[in-house]
């Protein structure tokens, strides 16, 4: 029999026991609700950050190791060393912590988002690393006319750098914090967890909405976009290797030529031509791209099918409307609000 008519009128298309409606409705209410865990994972390193500054600070102050009189020191009053691991450690929990508490929520197991395993093509994984170069030298040129553009409109795109002295404790503990730390910890969370999360509904899907989540966390207006962007490759490269270890090489390869720009720009004034640190500067960027072409170059030589995407026929929705899904729910609009008056703020401060 049928059920009786109760006035409603259905969804257009939609007959009762119809499997591809319901279907599609299921995949909507599973994308939504990642998409929700993703947003208040990164809402929470908002949260960890500040509630683990505020009682770092508290504890330092007790066991008397920062000095009030000499807070102007660019170390808080602490010492370097002291400074750094502070840091350090404060990194680590507001990146880790948010998705570590993810995992479980979604059954995800660590050899899962961060594999030990052996590959049996580590060749392809160093060259995805390293060739993955060449395209953040092309996305940092890029953020660079976009940050001119920016300044052009009186919106300035500077950003605080950590504190250092110059000594050779500083350069290595300054090097750990930049490139290595991040390398891990960044990847972890959004080519691990977050990629491994939305990877059931699609390879594009997954490494797209991992870009954007991977993106907005940054938070300032020069990084969104540069991250995003190279959230892309790393994403793709991960996906593709069926690794996450290319896309940590290829984060700490890319913050490391960061380290080193920053190295020489801060040391221009030791040079004994004034033009030595912007000769120096184009050696680099040079070398970079072209090692990374090379890299690409024998990569697809090894493997011509490397740049394809593999179709995502397992769910009747567009990577539109699961995107859409991905966004459009109280997690993720949260987290857009609270970047984006972070955002508002450190404009406001800048100018």
């Amino acid at each position: 029999m049928y059920p009786p008519f109760n006035g409603a009128v259905p969804p257009s298309g939609f007959y009762y026991g119809d499997p591809e409606y319901f279907e599609k409705q299921q995949v909507k209410r599973a994308v939504a609700h990642r998409g929700t865990g993703i947003g208040l994972a990164i809402i929470g390193m908002q949260v960890v950050s500040y509630l683990g500054a505020v009682i770092a600070a508290a504890v330092l102050r007790a066991a008397g190791l920062v000095d009030p009189s000499a807070a102007a020191n660019g170390y808080g009053g602490m010492q370097p060393l002291t400074f750094y691991i502070y840091y350090a450690i404060l990194y680590l929990l507001m990146v880790m912590v948010p998705f570590l508490v993810l995992m479980p929520c979604f059954h995800l197991r660590f050899g899962q988002v961060m594999p030990f395993r052996k590959t049996a093509r580590p060749g392809l994984m160093v060259l995805a690393g390293t060739g993955g170069l060449a395209m953040c030298m092309a996305a940092n040129y890029l953020a660079t006319q976009y940050s001119a553009v920016m300044e052009s409109v009186g919106i300035s795109t500077d950003m605080a750098s950590l504190p250092n002295d110059g000594s050779l404790l500083s350069q290595i503990c300054y090097f750990v914090i930049i490139a290595v730390l991040p390398a891990f910890a960044e990847e972890f969370a959004f080519r691990g967890v977050t990629l491994q999360l939305l990877r059931p509904y699609g390879e594009a899907f997954a490494v797209i909405g991992s870009a954007f989540a991977f993106g907005i966390m940054h938070g300032t207006v020069i990084q969104i976009p540069f991250a995003f962007a190279g959230g892309l490759f790393f994403g793709y490269v991960a996906v593709r290797t069926g690794s996450i270890w290319p896309s940590v090489l290829l984060h700490f390869l890319n913050n490391a030529l960061s380290y080193f720009q920053e190295l020489i720009q801060d040391r221009s004034a030791d040079f004994i031509y004034e033009q030595t640190s912007t000769v120096l500067l184009y050696v680099l960027f040079l070398a970079a791209t072209v090692g990374g072409l090379i890299c690409l170059a024998v990569l697809l030589h090894k493997d011509k099918n490397f740049f394809r995407t593999n179709p995502d026929t397992a769910h009747r929705l567009s990577d539109k409307e699961k995107f859409a899904q991905y966004v459009g729910n109280p997690g993720m609009i949260l987290a857009l609000v609270v970047i984006f008056i972070s955002m508002i703020v450190q404009i406001a401060m800048a100018g």
